[in-house]
C-alpha cells in the first residue's frame, strides 16, 4: 500500500505477509495503490482521485464517497458479485 506516485518499498522482496490487515480508523483512498489488503471496522473515504485496488476486501466498514462518475465506479466495484475489489481509476 502506497501513494500511486511513490515508489513501492516492497518491490523485489521475495517474502512477506499474504495480506495486510487495517483495523479501525479512517482510510482515504484517493491517490492510493493498494494490493492484498483487508480493511475492517474503518471509515473509508473516496473523493474521486486516482485509485488502484487489487485484491482488497472491506469488512464491516462505512463509506463516504463523492457523488460523481469515479465515485459511482468505486461503488459499482464494491457491489460487484466478486468477493474482492479490483479497481483502477485514473
Amino acid at each position: 500500500m502506497h501513494l500511486i506516485d511513490m515508489p513501492d518499498v516492497n518491490a523485489g522482496k521475495t517474502t512477506g505477509p499474504a495480506y495486510l490487515l487495517l483495523d479501525g480508523g479512517t482510510l482515504r483512498l484517493d491517490h492510493m495503490l493498494m494490493k492484498r489488503i483487508v480493511v475492517q471496522n474503518a471509515k473509508v473515504v473516496y473523493d474521486g482521485g486516482p485509485l488502484m485496488l487489487t485484491n482488497v476486501y472491506f469488512v464491516n466498514c462505512t463509506f463516504s464517497v463523492s457523488h460523481e462518475k469515479k465515485g459511482e465506479m468505486f461503488i459499482d466495484a464494491l457491489m460487484s458479485p466478486d468477493v474482492q475489489t479490483n479497481l483502477t481509476v485514473s
